[in-house]
């Protein structure tokens, strides 16, 4: 789940983190070395000291080896779990956005770094979501959030999030794709979630059943 890839990506900047301090360490003590070498040299009662900073600096190697080793388990860890997560993510993203844009945009693909490429039914081909307009790709964005939560809902029955919460989803689209979210919204996600919140600024949305609240002045109006 995503949880567990954050908690992965988490823990691989910690051992990250802790890396970079022992590097910095074995570099001290490096250092360390080399003038009680020249110590020794002059006074031999240094040899037990440099004997166990020797010790120590062998010890933090195998404290690094162990640390290298744990983190490139986590990028494998890490990397197979987006693998997996990926092709469900492409699956919901794909109905969202063909919905939305009724079938002009059937598809989208995405890379092991969630670059996304659509499907644009005009030209007959994949095509990344950078040439398109910013309202476009607001849409795309918004079908990325939404396929994002869809395939986070536990499957187990009876438990699934009660509310989904969006600010401003409509602003930059067209009065079609507008209603088209908003029936998305109204319609086709309402099985997953009891109550969906919706701030905007429009007026007239068209948004059957809904209950409107409107915020005048700092004042709740309904």
């Amino acid at each position: 789940t995503e949880d567990t890839l954050g908690r992965i990506e988490s823990r691989y900047r910690d051992l990250q983190s802790q890396r970079s301090i022992i590097l910095g360490e074995l570099k001290e003590i490096r250092r360390t070395i080399e003038t009680l070498e020249k110590k020794i040299e002059e006074n031999k009662d240094l040899g037990k000291e440099f004997n166990q900073i020797k010790e120590d600096l062998d010890n933090l190697k195998l404290e690094l080896e162990a640390l290298n080793h744990s983190i490139e388990i986590l990028k494998t860890v890490a990397t197979k779990i987006r693998e997996r997560f990926i092709p469900y993510l492409e699956q919901y993203m794909s109905e969202l956005i063909s919905f939305i844009t009724e079938g002009k945009y059937k598809a989208v693909r995405l890379s092991k770094d969630y670059n996304l490429e659509v499907f644009d039914s005009t030209a007959g081909q994949f095509i990344s979501k950078d040439i398109y307009s910013g309202g476009t790709v607001d849409q795309f964005l918004l079908a990325m959030r939404l396929a994002f939560i869809l395939s986070l809902i536990p499957q187990t029955k009876g438990i699934y999030p009660k509310f989904l919460f969006l600010d401003e989803p409509l602003a930059s689209s067209d009065n079609t794709r507008r209603r088209n979210i908003i029936r998305l919204l109204t319609n086709n996600l309402r099985k997953y979630f009891d109550q969906i919140i919706l701030i905007t600024h429009l007026e007239n949305i068209g948004a059957p059943r809904a209950k409107i609240l409107r915020i005048v002045d700092g004042r709740i109006i309904t």
